[in-house]
């Protein structure tokens, strides 16, 4: 195999984690050189033929090499028909690798097509080809606004393909999707329960800086006086709302999360939490991209908010929460 090609590196400006390289291994002048080499075998495929050299496809595919140097009756037929393939999809794994000067690239459109050939035939160059730009496209997948459904589908192959780089970057883009988006794009029968979970398990991570200024907030309600309580405990529930909309995706592009918290600020007079819900919901990206909905009610519900402001339904529960040790040791 032909290597000493360059390197390209691509990644993703707004996350470190997600980069990647191109394979080594392109086709060299040297291979030039079987351009004009003599047909001396032809491939059937739904019924058209490919006149090709055995030479040329036995130094790229040792499954062509074993066709026609074993003891299979392809050896010596004059015609070999490859029943089950594809010929559109045959003719653009061919034109991958098969003659230097006229080597189409593998895009976007057509990788898919090609890949399953290329690890039939276990043409090394185009196999690695595929795998790097099936990376590429699951790096930028949230970037350049991939559904949910494609991206699962991109997952099934490097699984069943076991493409082990775009397997070990997944999980970092797949966390960039709602749980309830995967749900109905079929996560369950398009990738196995182990990379589901290490996804599920990154997008819990998006919530790490929520949590921690949660639980910092909660903590501290143990310090505030009895008669101001009522009015810093509103004030402090809008800043955890402020935090977490600011930085969790899931919440800040979801239109019923969005919606919830209008309610909220509405109802409560939480002018800072207006503001900022108002500002993010007027941006015309978000109103024609905004596609996922899932409900937040049970999260940022009323009747999550509504206890912390004192309501004559539970005008309890502030001073309750104020006077209860704080569970994580800070005073």
């Amino acid at each position: 195999m032909a290597s000493g090609g360059k390197k390209t590196k691509i990644e993703d400006p707004a996350n470190e984690d997600l980069k990647a390289e191109s394979p080594e291994g392109e086709p060299t002048m040297e291979d030039q050189h079987t351009m004009f080499l003599p047909t001396d075998v032809t491939l059937k495929v739904e019924g058209k033929l490919f006149h090709l050299n055995k030479k040329r496809l036995s130094e790229k595919s040792p499954v062509f090499k074993a066709m026609f140097e074993s003891d299979f009756e392809e050896k010596h037929a004059e015609v070999i028909p490859l029943p089950g393939k594809k010929f559109k999809e045959f003719e653009m794994f061919l034109s991958s690798f098969y003659f230097p000067n006229l080597i189409r690239p593998i895009t976007e459109e057509t990788v898919l097509d090609i890949l399953p050939l290329a690890d039939e035939y276990q043409v090394e160059y185009v196999n690695s080809t595929c795998a790097f730009r099936l990376l590429e496209m699951v790096i930028k997948a949230k970037k350049n606004h991939i559904d949910a459904k494609t991206f699962l589908r991109w997952l099934h192959y490097a699984e069943h393909y076991n493409l082990t780089s775009v397997l070990s970057i997944a999980p970092i883009s797949g966390r960039e999707y709602t749980i309830l988006s995967l749900k109905n794009a079929g996560v369950d029968e398009q990738i196995s329960a182990e990379l589901k979970m290490k996804i599920l398990e990154e997008r819990c991570k998006l919530m790490d800086p929520f949590f921690e200024g949660f639980f910092e907030n909660i903590c501290s309600w143990n310090t505030l006086h009895p008669w101001n309580k009522e009015k810093l405990a509103a004030e402090k529930i809008e800043n955890i709302l402020v935090h977490a909309y600011d930085n969790i995706p899931m919440i800040k592009n979801n239109a019923n999360a969005i919606e919830s918290l209008t309610r909220i600020g509405e109802d409560f007079s939480l002018e800072t939490l207006k503001k900022h819900v108002r500002k993010q919901a007027s941006k015309p990206e978000f109103q024609q991209t905004n596609a996922t909905k899932s409900d937040p009610s049970n999260l940022f519900g009323t009747s999550f908010i509504a206890p912390f402001f004192g309501t004559k339904a539970q005008p309890t529960i502030v001073r309750s929460i104020s006077r209860s040790p704080c569970p994580f040791g800070k005073k």
